[in-house]
């Protein structure tokens, strides 16, 4: 159990990048849906790869500190 908390940190500073990357991209396509479709078609793919990575991070931490409290 000495580890799990560095595990858990691990885990958890991934999710943070995802979350901040997911939420930066749709708000990017938000602002230039109409100026740039090709690259918010793009940056759609990026938040969705994001928010997928995200999930099974969430999951992952769910399960690291199940036991933990």
């Amino acid at each position: 159990m000495g580890h799990e908390p560095n595990a858990v940190e691990a885990v958890t500073d991934y999710a943070i990048k995802d979350a901040k990357q997911v939420l930066t991209d749709l708000l990017t396509i938000k602002r230039n849906r109409v100026t740039e479709p090709a690259r918010n078609h793009e940056l759609a793919r990026q938040a969705t790869a994001s928010a997928y990575a995200l999930i099974e991070e969430l999951e992952e931490l769910e399960r690291l500190t199940k036991g933990i409290k």
